[in-house]
């Protein structure tokens, strides 16, 4: 059975989750008997500084080197990034990551359809689409993803 330790889930096979979602996914994954590894890269992307000039030669355009772990990757390529909640910070890493690394097959998935925040008519679905990202719903990962 899975346990929480320290906001922190355990999957059957041990594997540490930081969220419910991700312990849902994996524990899934697990049952089915599905190769998997759970934050084992790294990609790096660039995030703009905002309102920031150079001292050299005052230009606006002053990216931070950033880092980012999805959460699953599968042998063959596919990478699955988990989202309970996609906050703007989100929608910006998720966006900059794919920017910085086109040659990834990153795709998401979501707990539930929700709106991006309260007062938009936009629904994750509707911004995944828009920005050409595939995506699952009701955390679950498609069988074709990871076959």
């Amino acid at each position: 059975m899975a346990t929480n330790k320290r906001k922190r889930w355990v999957t059957p096979a041990g594997v540490e989750v930081k969220s419910g979602l991700e312990l849902k996914i994996a524990t899934s994954l697990e049952e089915q008997g599905i190769e998997y590894g759970y934050e084992t890269v790294k990609f790096a992307w660039y995030d703009k500084y905002p309102r920031a000039l150079c001292s050299d030669c005052g230009g606006s355009e002053i990216y931070q080197k950033r880092s980012y772990t999805p959460d699953f990757i599968f042998p063959n390529g596919v990478i699955v990034e988990s989202k309970g909640r996609l906050t703007r910070r989100d929608r910006k890493i998720i966006t900059g990551v794919r920017t910085a690394n086109p040659e990834i097959d990153l795709r998401l998935v979501f707990d539930k359809d929700n709106r991006i925040n309260k007062g938009s008519n936009t629904r994750y679905s509707d911004w995944a689409e828009r920005n050409k990202f595939q995506y699952a719903m009701k955390g679950a990962v498609p069988e074709e993803w990871f076959k």
